[in-house]
């Protein structure tokens, strides 16, 4: 059977999954684009971007994985994807409403990043 061939709903699946993954990469690497330019007004140097990329996000992200599998086995795909793309806004929107300076932005910032991790 070629791909063709496939019921509009296996194909409909493969579309959402698609663009789901697309928005997945666009939440998780905004902060690189924008760090240019929220680093000066919060304050922050470029190492303390740096802490909040690295330990910040990609260890959540890192430690969420086998979790998150289990909850996707435990609950449904569906389930899991749907509640996981709206954290995913609600921790990206939270990444961009920091506020403060210095230590204060660098922890909100953190805070945030570890949830969209």
């Amino acid at each position: 059977m070629s791909p063709a061939d496939s019921p509009p709903s296996s194909r409909r699946v493969v579309w959402l999954l698609a663009l789901l993954g697309l928005v997945a990469y666009a939440l998780r690497t905004n902060i690189a684009i924008a760090q240019e330019y929220m680093a000066p007004e919060l304050g922050l140097s470029m190492v303390q971007m740096g802490v909040i990329s690295a330990w910040g996000f990609q260890l959540a992200y890192t430690i969420g994985q086998v979790p998150g599998g289990a909850m996707g086995d435990r609950h449904g795909a569906r389930l899991v994807l749907a509640v996981a793309s709206l954290g995913w806004a609600v921790a990206s929107l939270a990444s961009g409403a920091v506020m403060g300076s210095g230590m204060v932005a660098f922890a909100g910032l953190f805070a945030a990043r570890v949830l969209l991790g």
